[in-house]
């Protein structure tokens, strides 16, 4: 199938996909941050406030999140040596793909991700990747601008 993304002068030189301890990355980190704001709101008023709504918050972040690990768990990106190519299985839509020429920045975001932004001024986030200080090289240096 990736062959068939290909076209004749292309080589594939890289593929990612997400991986699930990195999303899990990012409900921990959500889950603390919310920990820490109804903490900082609720002590104002009343700790038990705080002690039952935690439990609920985490379980409503935790369930949008899961949503979204199941759309973006199959997602695909290819780094071939002219474009950027991002593929779901999931999703019926074609393949997705933007030349290099056109990255004019590329960098870590939070903890779970990476953005590419584009001379269009569209960014592009490649989620839940592991080993996003290799990927972003890769990116750099395939023709991409500054990090």
């Amino acid at each position: 199938m990736i062959e068939t993304l290909l076209k004749s002068d292309e080589t594939l030189q890289q593929q990612w996909q997400p991986v699930f301890r990195v999303f899990l990355r990012k409900l921990f980190a959500l889950a603390l941050v919310t920990a820490v704001l109804l903490a900082a709101v609720s002590f104002a008023f009343n700790t038990l406030m705080w002690m039952l709504a935690l439990p609920l918050f985490l379980a409503a972040f935790a369930l949008d999140d899961y949503r979204e690990w199941r759309q973006r768990r199959h997602d695909r990106w290819m780094l071939t040596n002219h474009r950027l190519i991002f593929i779901n299985a999931d999703d019926s839509a074609e393949p997705v793909s933007v030349d290099l020429n056109q990255i004019n920045r590329v960098r870590k975001w939070l903890w779970w991700s990476v953005q590419v932004k584009l001379s269009s001024g569209q960014t592009i986030s490649l989620l839940f990747l592991p080993q996003r200080d290799e990927i972003v090289a890769a990116l750099q240096s395939s023709g991409a601008v500054d990090a």
